[in-house]
């Protein structure tokens, strides 16, 4: 039978297994009778939160609702430096995860399970510098233009602002990630208005190299490299194949010289056959040109 300070204990630690959200683990019956597994380990003795936690890591409801931890420890055998967090450590960082999810107006997706949290947790990232991260990239996200967001979605799949967002938070992406991204967009976005194919890899390539991003200064090397790109289409008789259309951007945006060059020679040769022939309209593969 039951003493009275068996029932004291079980009231106590069935408070703490409710509070750290594991209180399927006891049960009462309708007669008020504790069962269930909390009421075996009062039986065995167990009468503190302290000598019940390790037997209540040995569950495996325990194990699965925070995974985190050991997770966490096992990375520090590992000999890496992170943290392991307590229980009370978890449930606080997944209580101002959910805020600042809420306060940020995200979708429930990102913050509808305990795994949302502890993945974020487990990339070492504080939740201040997720709120921070969060406030940037939505500034970056309002910035898109339809037409830029179409050019992300062609480049990298989902433009959705979850998918967006979902850069932000992940561990192996940093902020500066989707700002490259977003700015390879909004270049090619720019190329595509002023009839220019602007491939990836050169989208890419001109946001690394102009670290310090000016819209202007951008739009201005774009419109160069398109007036550059009627050069690259071969004209009937005259020498030289057809040239890829990669090679206006290299020479006008990225200001690459052996391809400026090439687009040179190419105009000197055409000036120098409109001459010849006392001016007028040059034939071109595409048909009639100039005047």
């Amino acid at each position: 039978m039951a003493t009275t300070e068996q029932k004291n204990d079980y009231l106590d630690l069935s408070s703490f297994l409710i509070n750290v959200g594991l209180g399927s683990l006891f049960t009462t019956n309708s007669k008020g009778e504790p069962g269930g597994w909390l009421w075996t380990q009062i039986l065995e003795g167990i009468d503190t939160e302290a000598t019940l936690l390790p037997r209540l890591e040995a569950t495996p409801v325990f194990q699965k609702r925070y995974k985190i931890i050991f997770d966490q420890r096992a990375r520090v055998a590992n000999g890496e430096a992170v943290t392991v967090p307590t229980v009370e450590g978890v449930q606080r960082y997944e209580k101002d995860f959910k805020r600042i999810m809420l306060d940020s107006g995200l979708p429930p997706t990102f913050y509808d399970t305990f795994a949302d949290a502890q993945k974020a947790m487990a990339s070492n990232l504080t939740t201040e510098q997720i709120e921070n991260r969060i406030q940037k990239s939505i500034g970056i996200v309002n910035d898109l233009s339809p037409e830029i967001k179409t050019a992300f979605q062609e480049f990298y799949g989902d433009a959705s602002d979850g998918a967006l967002f979902a850069a932000v938070l992940d561990p192996q992406r940093t902020l500066e990630f989707l700002e490259n991204r977003s700015q390879a967009a909004s270049i090619a976005a720019f190329g595509k208005q002023q009839n220019l194919v602007v491939s990836k890899t050169q989208a890419e390539d001109y946001a690394t190299w102009k670290k310090s991003y000016n819209e202007q200064q951008m739009q201005s090397d774009i419109q160069q490299a398109a007036s550059y790109s009627q050069l690259t289409d071969s004209n009937l008789g005259e020498s030289g194949q057809q040239l890829d259309a990669g090679i206006a951007f290299s020479a006008g945006a990225i200001g690459n010289v052996a391809d400026q060059t090439t687009l040179e020679n190419r105009l000197i040769g055409r000036k120098t056959q409109q001459g010849s022939i006392g001016g007028g309209a040059l034939t071109t593969t595409k048909g009639i040109v100039g005047a």
